[in-house]
């Protein structure tokens, strides 16, 4: 059977996958490419996209201690929470362009809070989203999204045009297509990538710029079939836990 270190078209995903200031993100921002952080992910990166900007998932990664969000939260926060937060206070997350928010929950949502408070920091929207669905619902969310669109042309100084959003759009529909390529590949006897493998590769999609992850998932695809599927699992299991830390 092939392995990992056979294909380095899935290493370098798994790199990035792994480690949001991964190398191809850094030589994005070396050269100029702006970056706005988020931590959700039912947040509209489109608008980000359309802006100029690539959208990237804020996450506890490397943290090693949370002693200095310490300070900032009780000792109920969670350890996710409190582990992004100490990356931010450690300036691992100094190169970020922009940062938006959302109320996923009161742990998270008060990043925002804290992180408003330290000089020069890159916060500009705090975005809030329904629970439930209805008619009202859909009105309030239609207003969301508009404060989002303007509170990014007035953080980036740009207008985002419905063709820039229209392009956006077409930009994350490929992502989702060939993440479902990547899926469908993964439903037969024999699959090409282990769970840790395919959660790495997924995670890269918010870790790397929009078009150079799309260009890298297509080698990926073209190198996964060229070699064939490689795993027979002996089990298919679906877990969802509570809490996940990446």
């Amino acid at each position: 059977m092939n392995t990992l270190k056979q294909l380095p078209e899935l290493t370098a995903l798994v790199e990035a996958g792994k480690n949001p200031f991964n190398q191809v993100l850094m030589n994005y921002v070396d050269q100029g490419g702006k970056t706005v952080g988020f931590m959700y992910q039912d947040t509209p990166e489109e608008i980000i996209t359309a802006a100029g900007a690539a959208p990237i998932y804020l996450r506890g990664t490397t943290s090693e201690g949370t002693e200095m969000a310490e300070a900032f939260f009780r000792q109920l926060t969670c350890n996710y929470t409190k582990h992004t937060y100490n990356e931010i206070l450690d300036g691992k997350w100094d190169f970020l362009d922009g940062a938006v928010l959302y109320n996923l929950c009161d742990h998270s949502r008060r990043i925002y809070d804290n992180w408003k408070t330290i000089p020069g920091n890159p916060a500009y929207h705090f975005m809030y989203v329904p629970k439930k669905r209805s008619e009202l619902s859909k009105d309030f969310y239609r207003e969301e999204i508009n404060k989002l669109i303007k509170a990014t042309e007035e953080h980036f100084g740009v207008e985002i045009t419905k063709e820039k959003l229209a392009e956006a759009i077409k930009l994350h529909n490929e992502t989702r297509r060939l993440q479902q390529e990547i899926y469908e590949m993964q439903k037969g006897e024999e699959v090409y990538l282990t769970g840790l493998e395919l959660l790495m590769v997924m995670l890269a999609g918010v870790s790397l710029p929009r078009p150079e992850y799309n260009k890298m998932m297509k080698d990926l695809i073209a190198a996964l079939k060229a070699n064939g599927p490689r795993i027979k699992p002996k089990v298919r299991l679906l877990y969802e836990p509570n809490e996940v830390r990446f």
